[in-house]
């Protein structure tokens, strides 16, 4: 696992501490509540059970800027009120209406559902632009994967 994130010490399971869930060590998972661990599975799958599917690698459509903005104006929206309304910022809504952002998979669901429009698709034309990331996360993608980190010569 990682290291404790209260002591530093190596951490051992996970804890609920003032609300946020932590890597802790032993001595320290009493400042929380311990995560609950996923039941494993022993012996046989069960008859019939599906093989998980493999993740989809996801990219915007083309001009999703101006389908995010087409969309918004017909319903009569203005940024700031489609903005609240998927809980993001005005700023990123514009930006992702100017595709100077691509939106995360979280994000651009949102957009889908309360615009009734499709952003997502599976595969694109050209092969050289990254695909948006569905791994594990929660909140999508974080501000490293956006931000190209130049190294210091």
């Amino acid at each position: 696992m990682d290291e404790c994130h209260i002591c530093g010490q190596p951490a051992v399971k996970q804890a609920y501490v003032e609300g946020a869930k932590v890597h802790v060590c032993a001595e320290c998972a009493r400042y929380g509540k311990e995560v609950a661990k996923p039941p494993v599975l022993k012996g046989r799958v069960a008859v019939g059970a599906a093989p998980a599917a493999p993740l989809k690698e996801l990219f915007p459509v083309d001009g999703y800027g101006e389908k995010i903005r087409r969309a918004r104006e017909k319903m009569g929206m203005r940024p700031e009120d489609l903005a609240a309304k998927i809980f993001i910022t005005k700023n990123e809504l514009v930006h992702l209406e100017e595709e100077r952002l691509k939106p995360a998979e979280k994000t651009a669901r949102k957009l889908e559902k309360e615009l009734n429009i499709a952003l997502l698709v599976e595969k694109r034309e050209d092969d050289g632009e990254k695909p948006l990331k569905t791994t594990g996360r929660k909140g999508g993608l974080t501000l490293a994967d956006v931000v190209e980190i130049k190294s210091r010569k």
